[in-house]
């Protein structure tokens, strides 16, 4: 079977450019090679940051716990203390310094932590103008 020149020139045409395109193939995929390996030592250091802010969470919510508890011991201490006709002014001094402390804490923790990101609001989209119309009331 032979081919018509149409044909033969149509098959050259669809070779040169499946060439065309696996040249341009070779020049983008080290591109996305290093895109993916990019985005993999991206991912290994959004992984560290999660640990690190699981384990942060981790101490602060040991830390308040622990101030917590200490405080609620005092104050027992001190409502015995005071039972027993024991002058707890003292006592009570380090209960408010303990207080004071867990509040400043706190409010460093506050302080530190980036307000919620505003939502974007989603753009309204404009209306298309109407056709423009010539004198007798055709479209332009």
């Amino acid at each position: 079977m032979r081919l018509s020149r149409e044909d033969r020139q149509l098959l050259l045409a669809i070779l040169n450019e499946q060439r065309r395109i696996a040249a341009q193939n070779r020049l983008i995929f080290p591109f996305l090679r290093k895109i993916i390996t990019t985005e993999t030592a991206l991912m290994s250091v959004l992984d560290d940051i999660e640990a690190e802010v699981a384990a942060n969470t981790s101490v602060v919510g040991s830390v308040e716990t622990l101030v917590q508890n200490m405080t609620a011991k005092v104050q027992e201490q001190a409502d015995a203390l005071a039972a027993g006709g024991v002058d707890t002014t003292r006592l009570q001094m380090v209960l408010d310094s303990i207080r004071a402390n867990q509040t400043r804490l706190g409010a460093l923790v506050t302080q530190n932590t980036p307000a919620p990101a505003e939502p974007v609001p989603e753009p309204t989209p404009t209306p298309e103008p109407p056709p423009e119309t010539g004198g007798d009331g055709s479209v332009a």
